[in-house]
């Protein structure tokens, strides 16, 4: 870098927690947080299409043997750990502190995608935390495919993802034991547009 004269420049920068806009997309896995003041997590579980989010999240090192399914209120400002819980268009809220029961919650999600978002602040002890999750797959679209392929009509599917030629792109399903995909009726077609824009 060369200077000419003297250059008045500056930078701001905010530091962003290691857990900040995580993408989970394993088949299954899990996540275990000692959280601290000031935290801000977002994990993001993004399974490929024809797959739901089954997702086990405990508040607190001891595991409860309730679960609960409930959907709270969410406050405006929490004062101790805040657990929000995304599943499409609905949330389970959960706002932690010394006093409050630590529960279990268990999610199935309509879609492919769950979200996690945990913050914590106004305290110097919170809760552990911890969540595991697995694919379960709808069989009506994968029948007996392989993790990240759907069925079409009695073929399994899946998504590769680098532009080719058609010949190169054909070489390359030969060396993965198939062919290119041949859309023959609306339901095929159906079920490439969403392995597309839902993977």
């Amino acid at each position: 870098m060369k200077f000419v004269r003297r250059p008045i420049f500056s930078f701001n920068y905010n530091f962003v927690d290691y857990c900040y806009n995580v993408t989970l997309s394993a088949q299954n896995g899990s996540v275990a947080l000692t959280p601290s003041d000031n935290l801000l997590c977002n994990y993001k579980v993004h399974l490929p299409y024809g797959n739901r989010v089954r997702l086990l999240l405990q508040i607190g090192d001891e595991p409860s043997t309730t679960l609960s399914n409930e959907v709270s209120e969410g406050r405006m400002f929490c004062s101790g750990l805040n657990v929000v819980v995304w599943n499409g268009a609905s949330n389970w809220t959960h706002c932690s502190d010394d006093d409050t029961p630590k529960p279990n919650v268990e999610v199935e999600s309509v879609g492919n995608i769950v979200t996690v978002s945990i913050s914590a602040s106004g305290g110097n002890r919170f809760p552990s935390l911890r969540f595991w999750y697995e694919a379960v797959p709808d069989l009506e679209l994968v029948g007996g495919c392989q993790f990240g392929e759907v069925l079409v009509h009695k073929y399994c599917a899946f998504v590769v993802r680098e532009v080719k030629s058609w010949s190169d792109a054909e070489d390359q399903c030969v060396t993965f034991g198939g062919h290119l995909l041949s859309i023959r009726d609306t339901n095929a077609q159906f079920v490439v547009d969403n392995l597309l824009l839902k993977r």
